[in-house]
């Protein structure tokens, strides 16, 4: 009966110790997202040695500068992965994940991104865990979203991944 409990105590700590020990990487770049005159948020990655490489642990976070719902971040993703050339039945299998970790955003909200050394996603909102989906292959294509030389913002990518300075 006490492993059990030690068991689920250690899965449940798992994504507040990530969220934590983002705060203690370093910095790698930052960048402001600006759509026409609307500043739409800040974001800032962050690593354990503080330089970016793909399939390595990561942290981003987004201090979003307007108020966003839920359903408008689930399309942008959805635009964002189609850009990508992820497949429509992924974007499908995925953004029903992602509507139970999303939620709606009021400006000065923090949306972090965390992808831990098993190459899972863990999700905050206001320093609050919403969720953890542990494929890999989805934390990759997520985080490209904003890394990605190829992503639909080729230049702010470029900035949080400390290639040049905004």
């Amino acid at each position: 009966m006490k492993s059990i409990k030690l068991v689920a105590l250690i899965f449940f700590l798992v994504p507040f110790v990530s969220e934590a020990a983002c705060r203690n990487w370093e910095k790698v770049g930052e960048t402001e997202l600006t759509k026409l005159w609307f500043d739409i948020y800040r974001a800032e990655l962050r690593t354990p040695e503080g330089t970016y490489r793909s399939g390595e642990p990561l942290c981003l976070r987004l201090n979003y500068l307007i108020d966003i719902s839920k359903s408008d971040l689930l399309a942008a993703t959805d635009d964002s992965w189609e850009h990508l050339g992820v497949s429509p039945e992924k974007r499908a299998e995925w953004l029903d994940k992602l509507k139970l970790v999303y939620r709606d955003i009021r400006d000065g909200d923090i949306f972090e991104l965390t992808i831990d050394e098993n190459g899972y996603a863990n999700f905050h909102h206001n320093e609050q865990f919403t969720g953890r989906l542990m494929d890999q292959e989805f934390s990759k294509k997520f985080a490209a979203i904003w890394l990605a030389e190829e992503a639909q913002y080729p230049a702010l990518g470029a900035e949080l991944r400390g290639e040049v300075t905004p």
